[in-house]
């Protein structure tokens, strides 16, 4: 399982060295320094997970600011792959669907990787979405989000044939779970960042010495596990 550790605005280049990153939506609309480090060329990367930030506001981004910043990250790193976590609405089936459905529609798609995170109202009607999700040739990866239950849903997964990505712990130790019956491709986290600087949001810390110098060493211990 690929690690990404999610780091407070202006320390990107101290500690992203992933060939992984997770990037931000409503970070690239609202914070120049966070916007300036993925866009910057100089900077390398295999692959762009751009999130669409339906986690922190209940339902996706305009799909169209997707793809403006897809396009500015490919242009930018054209060595790299984007890959777009399409809409979603939080807890709402059909409308998520409904939202995959028109995203996969538009012929921009082919340009990039596609991640769909699967919504519901219960454990069922996750499973529902998922399963939906996963019929769908255009789709690369399924996300599942740290609301639900994820290290018992291959028990209800009838077959996995997809990559999966967690979308963020609530736990370090998910890092180190048994998902038997499910493909994790990768996971991330801010949790490492929550630990050294104690605070449940900390995107606008700033960090003393002592703090990156933990945090380096946490980051080093987890990506050596």
């Amino acid at each position: 399982m690929i690690k990404i550790n999610k780091v407070p605005c202006g320390y990107q280049k101290e500690f992203d060295g992933n060939d992984i990153v997770f990037v931000l939506l409503h970070k690239l609309l609202d914070n120049k320094e966070y916007r300036d480090f993925y866009i910057n060329p100089k900077n390398k990367f295999n692959l762009i997970i751009l999130d669409n930030s339906c986690y922190e506001f209940g339902k996706s981004l305009d799909k169209e600011k997707l793809f403006l910043w897809a396009s500015n990250l490919k242009h930018n790193h054209p060595e790299a792959e984007i890959e777009i976590i399409i809409p979603d609405v939080y807890g709402n089936k059909n409308k998520t669907l409904e939202l995959m459905k028109e995203f996969i529609k538009d012929k921009r798609v082919e340009e990039y990787r596609l991640m769909a995170v699967p919504q519901g109202r219960d454990k069922d009607e996750l499973i529902e979405c998922f399963e939906e999700m996963e019929k769908y040739n255009e789709i690369d990866i399924v996300g599942i989000n740290k609301l639900w239950n994820r290290k018992n849903l291959n028990m209800s997964i009838s077959e996995c044939k997809k990559d999966v990505h967690l979308l963020g712990l609530n736990n370090l130790k998910e890092w180190y779970y048994d998902y038997d019956g499910l493909n994790i491709r990768s996971a991330d986290s801010i949790k490492l960042t929550q630990l050294v600087t104690n605070v449940k949001n900390p995107w606008e810390e700033k960090l003393s010495d002592t703090q990156i110098k933990t945090l380096h060493n946490l980051i080093k211990e987890i990506k050596n596990d």
